[in-house]
C-alpha cells in the first residue's frame, strides 16, 4: 500500500463482505473497523471505500439491505479512532439480468445517503436497450456523487 499512497483517489478496503463474516470469523468481531483504521494511518487523505453488491438490487433479500449496510459503517466508525473516518460507500450496480426497480434503488439510496458519506456506484452496467439512457439517469440519485462502469472494454459484458 504505500507505494500507492497519496496517488490513489480511493481504496477499496473492503469488498463484498455483508454476505460473508470472513474476516470477523478468522481474525477478530472488529476486523472490518481495524482494516480502516490501518488504511487511515497508512494513507489519510485518501477516501476508503465500503464497498457491497446486491444491495440496490434486491428488494426481498433478507441477508443483505440498505439497513443492514449503514450498520456495518456504523460498526467501521463505532471503533475508537475511527469516528470521524469518512467512508465511502460503494454499492455495486449490475443490472443485467433483472428488470430495474427505480423505486428501490431510490429508496435505498435515500437509506444509505442518509449517512452523508460519498456515494459511488460501481461496477454499473445495465442492459441495452431503448430505456437505457432513461434507466441510468434514474440510477443517478441526487445521493450518488460518480460511478464506475463495470468491464470497460470487454464487450460481451460492457454494456454501457
Amino acid at each position: 500500500m504505500s507505494r500507492y499512497a497519496g496517488k490513489l483517489a480511493s481504496w477499496d478496503v473492503i469488498n463484498e463482505n455483508i454476505y460473508f463474516s470472513f474476516y470477523e470469523d478468522k481474525m477478530r468481531p472488529n476486523a472490518l473497523a481495524m482494516f480502516f483504521k490501518i488504511v487511515q494511518a497508512l494513507d489519510p487523505g485518501t477516501t476508503m471505500y465500503l464497498n457491497e453488491y446486491a444491495t440496490l438490487k434486491y428488494p426481498l433479500d433478507t441477508e443483505v439491505s440498505p439497513s443492514m449496510y449503514v450498520e456495518m459503517l456504523r460498526s467501521i466508525r463505532f471503533l475508537p479512532g475511527n469516528e470521524n473516518t469518512v467512508v465511502g460507500l460503494g454499492q455495486q450496480g449490475r443490472f443485467t439480468y433483472d428488470r430495474l426497480n427505480i423505486s428501490y434503488v431510490r429508496a435505498a439510496l435515500d437509506v444509505i445517503g442518509a449517512t452523508n458519506m460519498p456515494i459511488w456506484l460501481t461496477e454499473l452496467d445495465t442492459e441495452r436497450g431503448h430505456d437505457q439512457i432513461m434507466e441510468l439517469e434514474d440510477i443517478l440519485w441526487e445521493a450518488v456523487e460518480g460511478i464506475v462502469l463495470s468491464s470497460v472494454g470487454r464487450m460481451e459484458t460492457y454494456r454501457v
